[in-house]
């Protein structure tokens, strides 16, 4: 292959590099949690997930090159259906992440091919920008399709308290760096307050008339905190409503601190 790049199938001992490079890919994304080599190994056992690796070893390759793994893949080949599904892949952070992708693909494609498959299913991340490129390149169509998002917050003030490190950072990033003020939230039967002060913020037990007040709704609030929808789009569908003396400027502080933020959950982490 081009470059020096090989496509081959998973050997015992790369769920070392891979166990990286899947940590260091995902890490921009909301839903996949960190894996050790040894717990990324077993999630390629066989399960209702697909046939794992001692069943299809085909079914994770990954590309390399000069002994270092960039990328890899995991696939179903299994003739159940009559078709392949791609339900991971993973690229390196480099200049030729895109070219790795397309090559990924081409490969899983050429197996399917091999096998008699009619057609490849690319069950990816809709948030994955190295994938949605490499399917695009290869003439493939998407559809928005269906997806379930399910999280219950049992202690809104507490979920706030674990946000505090992101929170902050975003505001630290933003023009309304050095707003200051209290937010109140309110969904349902569930709220809690928030104190934001030179930059700094925190859950406080009460604050009086806030300078915020966002009420949410319950089947909402999840998806908002977690960025799975944006503030402007819970707003004009009626799902939030902001109470300040400036209400444009309270809506940009909501979203400087809950942001749209990319979702990608791999076929070996679903439930």
């Amino acid at each position: 292959m081009a470059g020096g790049l090989t496509v081959r199938s998973y050997r015992e001992g790369d769920e070392q590099q891979v166990a990286r490079l899947f940590n260091a890919y995902t890490a921009a994304f909301v839903g996949p949690f960190r894996v050790t080599p040894e717990s990324w190994l077993a999630q390629c056992r066989p399960s209702w997930r697909g046939a794992g690796l001692e069943v299809d070893p085909e079914c994770v390759r990954v590309a390399e090159r000069d002994g270092r793994i960039l990328g890899y893949t995991v696939a179903d080949h299994q003739p159940t259906t009559g078709i392949s599904s791609l339900y991971e892949l993973c690229v390196a952070e480099a200049a030729e992440a895109e070219t790795l992708a397309e090559a990924l693909l081409d490969d899983v494609e050429k197996i399917a091919r091999r096998r008699g498959r009619s057609a490849l299913l690319l069950a990816l991340a809709g948030d994955d920008g190295a994938a949605l490129h490499a399917g695009q390149a290869a003439g493939y169509e998407f559809s928005p399709g269906a997806s379930v998002f399910m999280t219950s917050l049992l202690d809104l003030g507490r979920f706030l308290a674990e946000l505090r490190p992101a929170l902050e950072h975003r505001l630290a990033g933003s023009t309304l760096r050095d707003w200051r003020g209290e937010i109140a939230f309110a969904s349902g039967e569930r709220g809690a307050n928030v104190s934001v002060h030179d930059g700094r913020v925190a859950v406080i037990a009460d604050c009086g008339p806030p300078t915020v007040l966002a009420s949410v709704a319950p089947a909402a609030l999840p998806r908002l905190l977690l960025g799975q929808v944006s503030v402007g789009e819970c707003y004009v569908q009626n799902e939030l409503s902001v109470t300040a003396a400036d209400r444009a400027e309270a809506l940009r502080l909501l979203d400087i601190l809950f942001p749209r933020l990319p979702a990608f959950l791999p076929r070996a982490q679903w439930w």
